[in-house]
This record gives structure tokens, C-alpha cells and sequence, in this order.
């Protein structure tokens, strides 16, 4: 945790102030100075935890060596300058890659749409329709 601790007094005398004067309004002087001073603790200590917090993220990523980080960078330097591209030099094994894969069988057969059975409605009796009618409305 790099930085000073008047980071951490400085902090603790806003929270302090704020406190304090939020609190005069509504309590005698005396619990307001302890709960002022109260507060200045907790947010010095939590400036603390802010600053730790602050300097595990900005910190840089350490090397196992200087020599291995030496060569990562020289290789990193060369990453998407040059492109390879090749291409296999017997068109019969192209031309495989390109030929869907299956049964051959199955490219003779010719498509036929899925023809499902339809649904048969019933008619039902005016009698039966008012029946159910009666039984969903008591309900």
C-alpha cells in the first residue's frame, strides 16, 4: 500500500465533519461528538481497506524472470504482422473438404413434406356446451 497516511486522516475528518454536523440537529452535543469521532475511526480504517483494495488492482504483474519477460516481449512485438495462409496442394483432397459428409443414399432420395394427421373436432351437444357452461360459472 503505497501513499501516506494523511490519505487516511483526511478521510477520517471528512467523515468526522459529516457526521457531526448531521447529527447536531437531532442529538445533544455530547452524543453527537461521540458518534462523530465514532465515524472518523471507522472511515480512517476504511480508507485502509480502499487504499489495500486500490493497490492489489493497479498493481503490475509480477515476472518469474527478467529474462523469460525479456523473450515474451520480443514475441509479442512480432504477433500479427505477417500472415500464413496455405493451402493443400492436391485439389482432390480440397475437394473432399468441401463435399458434405454422409451416405451417399441419401442424396437420391427426393424430399417429401411431413404430411401430419389432422386433428378431428367433435361437435358437441348445445346441451352439454350449456352444461359446462352452469358448472364453470357456480364456480
Amino acid at each position: 500500500m503505497k501513499g501516506r497516511i494523511s490519505w487516511n486522516l483526511a478521510f477520517a475528518v471528512f467523515g468526522f465533519g459529516v457526521t457531526l454536523l448531521l447529527s447536531l440537529s437531532r442529538n445533544v452535543w455530547t452524543t453527537s461528538l461521540i458518534r462523530a469521532v465514532l465515524c472518523g475511526v471507522f472511515f480512517f480504517f476504511l480508507m485502509f481497506l480502499i487504499r489495500f483494495v486500490l493497490s492489489v488492482l493497479l498493481a503490475p504483474p509480477k515476472e518469474s524472470s527478467p529474462s523469460s519477460g525479456y523473450r515474451q516481449e520480443e514475441q509479442d512485438s512480432h504477433k500479427g504482422r505477417s500472415l500464413d495462409i496455405t493451402t493443400p496442394e492436391d485439389p482432390g483432397s480440397l475437394k473432399e473438404l468441401l463435399t458434405p459428409q454422409g451416405d451417399s443414399s441419401k442424396d437420391t432420395d427426393v424430399f417429401t413434406p411431413l404430411k401430419p394427421p389432422k386433428l378431428a373436432t367433435k361437435t358437441l351437444d348445445p346441451e352439454e356446451l350449456a352444461k359446462a357452461v352452469r358448472h364453470i360459472s357456480e364456480e
